[in-house]
């Protein structure tokens, strides 16, 4: 050790030899530095330490200046010396230091070379590991919330309708999404009507595709599905403490989420008055509120909302806001109930069939009396009923050929307006009825083919070629 006084010499750094700073003044910033910074010579002479060092392990720098830093390891200041370490082995080392009371800090230590290669300055930073630890899990926490965040806006953004599109043949819905595409490029709100299963969330979708933000998101909301008296943090968002089980940290609402996006607000009849009120205000202002703020935020928000009631006989009732109602009805489109378009029926059925043959990995197909059979049906469900039928269909049935339908007494009257019996060809129903009335037969036998031709009073022979017939 020695008692020399510390010097701190004079440094060139290339780029600001004439900025007027001294190397006292690079001292007095780096006591402005929230880490800890140590500085010794090549020898291990302290030369310097901060403010934020003597801070956080009680150093002066009058007692320790110009001494060799052994004497911190002599006296149970430290378990190591990196800056030691750095001398010996003339490269960088970064590592775990106890201090005194036990506490742990996450070290670096960097050499500096003069002209000959030996090292003439060694540069210290530490920080308390558990600092540093805390740190880091804060931001792989942020890291995952936001992976996780974008990956659902992606699902929602790719995947709406779960690999479904609109499928028509018929005018009517020709000239609907021809509607669709035209007014997709403003910025009006638009309202859909339309019964409970017609695709207004899918038309929401092309009008989001064919739009000016289709590069942003896409976020779809079921007011009727979210608790009353969540939907206004849901929509809106809050901020921490705000109510009871809220999180700390607050929370965005999806206006926010879908700023420069599209918000599809489905079923929007069942929206609450109260929250309808608010709802007008942030359609008026562009500005959402989060519950408990005193604050607004501006948003930018593409409105498509829809409903399967009739909110012109709600305003009567004084259970849709009228002003609302204006705002939200700028552009109507109206889809049309699937029994009024039979021509799509058929193209849906089919297109359910290959999806679900896909997924399952079979080769189902359809008789002529089932199609009919779909074709006359009144489908109060609309095309969310056609295809959980085909997907029944698909799932249940025994042979390829799909001439028997899961729940048929529903679909055993006709429903048509014009009260049609017509269901397909002789030839074709009596072959396909022929068929399900062997199959029920053969079941009812235990799968005995020789007993349920003794029943039938025909050859068995003439049951295998039924049962392998082709529609």
């Amino acid at each position: 050790m020695t008692d020399k006084k510390p010097t701190y010499g004079k440094l060139k750094v290339e780029g600001i030899e004439n900025i007027g700073l001294s190397v006292e003044d690079f001292a007095r910033v780096l006591d402005f530095y929230y880490g800890s910074v140590f500085i010794a010579n090549g020898n291990g002479i302290i030369l310097f330490f901060n403010e934020m060092y003597n801070t956080a392990f009680g150093l002066s720098r009058k007692d320790y200046l110009g001494k060799h830093v052994s004497c911190l390891l002599e006296e149970g200041l430290f378990d190591r010396s990196l800056t030691l370490e750095v001398i010996e082995k003339k490269e960088a080392v970064t590592g775990v230091v106890k201090d005194k009371s036990g506490r742990e800090l996450f070290v670096h230590a960097s050499p500096i070379f003069d002209e000959d290669g030996n090292v003439a300055i060694v540069v210290q930073f530490a920080q308390e590991k558990t600092m540093i630890t805390e740190f880091l899990e804060e931001i792989d926490k942020s890291k995952k919330q936001i992976e996780r965040f974008y990956s659902v806006l992606e699902y929602i953004k790719k995947s709406i309708g779960n690999g479904m599109e609109l499928v028509y043949k018929s005018e009517s819905m020709t000239q609907v999404c021809s509607f669709a595409k035209v007014v997709a490029k403003t910025e009006g709100a638009i309202l859909l009507y339309g019964e409970s299963g017609t695709g207004k969330e899918m038309l929401a979708r092309l009008i989001y595709e064919e739009s000016k933000r289709s590069k942003e998101v896409f976020i779809p909301v079921n007011c009727a599905a979210i608790p009353t008296e969540l939907i206004e943090a849901e929509l809106f968002g809050y901020i921490g403490g705000s109510f009871t089980g809220a999180k700390k940290e607050g929370k965005k609402g999806l206006f926010e989420l879908a700023n420069k996006g599209t918000l599809f607000l489905d079923e929007i009849g069942d929206l609450p008055l109260l929250l309808q009120s608010k709802l007008l205000r942030v359609l008026e202002t562009g500005e959402v509120s989060r519950l408990g703020a005193t604050i607004p935020i501006k948003t930018d928000v593409r409105i498509i909302s829809a409903t399967n009631r009739n909110l012109k006989v709600m305003i009567k009732d004084q259970t849709f806001r009228e002003d609302l109602y204006h705002r939200l009805n700028v552009i109507p489109i109206t889809i049309p109930p699937l029994r009024e378009r039979p021509e799509d029926i058929e193209v849906l059925a089919e297109y359910f069939l290959n999806m679900y043959n896909k997924k399952y990995r079979q080769s189902r197909t359809i008789s002529n009396l089932c199609m009919e059979k779909l074709k006359n049906y009144a489908w109060s469900g609309n095309v969310r009923e056609l295809r959980n039928v085909i997907h029944r269909m698909v799932i249940t049935s025994k042979e390829d050929v799909i001439s028997e339908i899961p729940d048929a007494d529903a679909f055993s009257v006709t429903t048509k307006p014009e009260n049609s019996h017509f269901i397909g060809k002789l030839k074709d129903v009596i072959r396909d009825y022929e068929k399900t009335y062997i199959s029920t037969v053969i079941k009812e036998c235990g799968g005995n083919v020789t007993e349920a031709a003794r029943k039938l009073g025909i050859h068995r022979s003439f049951i295998y070629r039924k049962i392998l017939e082709k529609r």
